[in-house]
């Protein structure tokens, strides 16, 4: 896993943070980012890879709370981590529902080592496929459900609520899954074969969130230029004869 630890530059935390973790069993079993080891750190960059986000909130700095900000811009798990006694900001509840308090650094490791245990399972690559959903055919769609269906040994895919039991679910459900389905994932997979409104603000979503795009379409379909003309640095394009030829092109390139 690549973690990313933040604190407080005024901080001791040559001798408080980086020692102990250092000195850990588990710490050259992951790729960790010290924003001051070696270089300055450009963590806009480095935050899109890494999978758990650490902020050591025991001191209050202007500059952790602009990172923190950027780990919940990228949908990044984060862990507040802070020492006993130590008043931390109520507002970060709003980021994340992981804390964690430690005495002293021999419980802080341990604690920290526990946290990364638990959650190695939910680092698989998360993905969300979209495509034309009301006005696509039911072929289509099956077609859709099937290639969904066979991405799921190989990572986790986020479903979305679409025309599915229409008549429990409202548009105000719709949007809130899907868009939140949008800003979760890891990759973004937006079949365009079809002309669709919700794909294209889908997409628009995916773009302002930085996220890995994938847009697909079938070998003669007809693309909006709009689209097309997404840059090659935000988002990729590929054509396919086969849907079978999506998933081994996922499977090499994106997971």
């Amino acid at each position: 896993m690549i973690i990313q630890l933040w604190h407080a530059r005024d901080s001791d935390f040559q001798a408080e943070l980086y020692a102990p973790l250092k000195g850990s069993s588990f710490f050259h079993e992951h790729e960790w980012i010290l924003p001051h080891d070696w270089e300055e750190v450009n963590s806009r960059e480095s935050l899109k890879a890494v999978d758990i986000f650490i902020a050591d909130v025991s001191h209050p700095a202007t500059g952790l709370g602009i990172e923190l900000g950027f780990a919940s811009l990228y949908s990044k798990r984060i862990l507040c981590i802070y020492k006993k006694w130590n008043k931390v900001s109520s507002s970060l509840k709003y980021i994340t529902e992981d804390f964690l308090e430690y005495e002293n650094q021999e419980d802080m490791i341990s604690k920290i080592e526990e946290y990364i245990s638990q959650n190695i399972h939910t680092t698989q690559k998360k993905i969300y496929v979209w495509c034309a959903l009301t006005h696509a055919s039911p072929e289509f769609r099956e077609e859709i459900r099937g290639f969904k269906d066979s991405l799921r040994s190989m990572c986790h895919v986020l479903d979305y609520t679409g025309v599915i039991d229409s008549g429990t679910i409202t548009a105000e459900d719709i949007y809130q899954h899907d868009r939140w389905c949008v800003i979760d994932c890891d990759v973004f997979v937006a079949e365009c074969s079809y002309p669709s409104t919700g794909l294209g603000y889908e997409i628009a979503t995916a773009v302002e969130h930085h996220k890995k795009i994938l847009l697909i379409a079938r070998e003669d379909a007809v693309v909006t230029r709009m689209i097309l003309g997404i840059p090659p640095e935000k988002a990729e394009f590929f054509r396919y004869q086969t849907i079978e030829q999506v998933r081994t092109y996922i499977q090499h390139h994106y997971l």
